[in-house]
């Protein structure tokens, strides 16, 4: 029973939050929001292989992903965010948004965008 529960846990979503050196956690499938909601300009939240609900993001941060594919050689799973997802994320002086790692199922709508950076993402629909 208990290896059950382990490996329940085990696939559980979860985004950490790096926020001047302070780590918080967050579980579950809306995970991605809670560490959204909780971040500040220049933050990294970095989630785990699984699915997450979307999340709308207005705040300049590093997010980090397992990688938007299967890689049946390292043995390593997607991260998949689902929804419609908006970016909106003001011009700042010092911090721009990153994303890597990510594959983002459905499409994104920018709505205003500055300093962008995306890495090894898999975007199924841009939207200007």
């Amino acid at each position: 029973m208990l290896m059950i529960a382990a490996n329940l846990f085990a696939q559980q979503q979860m985004a950490t939050l790096n926020h001047n050196d302070t780590i918080t956690v967050f579980y579950g499938h809306y995970a991605l929001k809670d560490a959204h909601n909780a971040a500040v300009a220049g933050d990294i939240v970095t989630l785990s292989p699984g699915t997450f609900e979307r999340c709308d993001i207005t705040k300049p941060i590093t997010l980090r992903g397992a990688g938007p594919t299967i890689d049946t050689i390292a043995g390593t799973y997607p991260t998949i965010i689902t929804g419609y997802i908006k970016l909106d994320i003001p011009k700042h002086t010092e911090y721009y948004l990153v994303i890597e790692g990510v594959y983002m199922s459905q499409n994104i709508d920018i709505n205003k965008l500055y300093n962008a950076k995306f890495n090894r993402c898999n975007i199924d629909d841009l939207r200007f």
